[in-house]
């Protein structure tokens, strides 16, 4: 047993690995957001080293864990320790020398077969993590085109260029005390602001226009201006990043991001034919 620094008198009390005073199992710390995919190691809400001349923190009873080093060969050094029920001497385990801070100092001798655990892993704060690693760039814009030539009335054609990083699908992963979550991104929808006070939602990259396609208008994508002059066309592509424990454990969801790109355009009136 060790006293934490400037604590003299320690009140000792020998129990088993995650287990209080009664031999009542105790409960693990609830997971929550933090660097790392862990929360942390706290005392009562309290930040702590998660290591120290202590040890290594136990999330389970919030005791710092220290191995005992050379283990003890003789059976009777065993006998003054706390063990998992039914356990004997040969059994699996090591030989732990615990310091409980926070409370009423407690600790002492323990064997355990896990040792100590860290704090939880948030599989959420992972996907972050992996979804922040991806390289997701604002949309290409093929049309409009800051130099093309634009009539009132006529249709216009909308589509971007797709690429991994601008349309995806892309992965990245992330990972911490034995957990790993891959996140896909992938482009849901693209939502289109035209500058004259409407906006286009399209499920797509949008349709190319061809010479073929003479004054038809876009099937998947497109807007027609009533009035003329400067507009500023602003897409902003919806991603989904979908996300998933693929070692251990088992658990997904869906994050959103979005980005944007812009683009000035004219419009002018179309011109009548003089026939005279």
């Amino acid at each position: 047993m060790q006293c934490p620094p400037k604590v003299l008198d320690c009140d000792l009390s020998a129990t088993d690995p995650g287990k209080g005073g009664n031999d009542k199992p105790a409960k693990p710390g609830a997971g929550g957001g933090g660097g790392g995919g862990t929360r942390g190691c706290d005392i009562d809400g309290e930040e702590v080293p998660c290591s120290s001349e202590l040890g290594t923190f136990n999330d389970v009873d919030k005791c710092y864990w220290r191995l005992v080093e050379p283990q003890p060969t003789d059976p009777a050094e065993y006998e003054r320790a706390a063990t998992p029920e039914g356990w004997k001497y040969g059994d699996p385990g090591k030989l732990y020398n615990l310091t409980c801070p926070g409370r009423q100092l407690m600790g002492g001798l323990t064997v355990s077969v896990d040792g100590p655990q860290g704090p939880a892993i948030d599989p959420e704060v992972l996907a972050r993590e992996a979804m922040e690693k991806l390289t997701l760039r604002p949309p290409s814009i093929a049309s409009p085109r800051g130099d093309g030539k634009y009539l009132v009335g006529m249709p216009m054609w909308m589509w971007v260029e797709r690429s991994a990083s601008t349309w995806g699908p892309t992965s990245e992963s992330a990972s911490a005390g034995g957990v790993t979550v891959t996140a896909t991104a992938t482009v849901d929808r693209m939502v289109w602001k035209m500058g004259d006070g409407t906006s286009v939602t399209c499920n797509g990259p949008g349709t190319p226009y061809t010479k073929d396609q003479g004054m038809k208008s876009s099937p998947t994508c497109g807007h027609k201006y009533e009035k003329p002059g400067s507009r500023t066309v602003e897409v902003t592509a919806h991603w989904e990043v979908d996300w998933e424990v693929t070692s251990g454990g088992a658990d997904s969801g869906t994050l959103t991001t979005t980005r944007s790109n812009e683009v000035e355009v004219a419009l002018n009136e179309a011109k009548a034919l003089n026939t005279r």
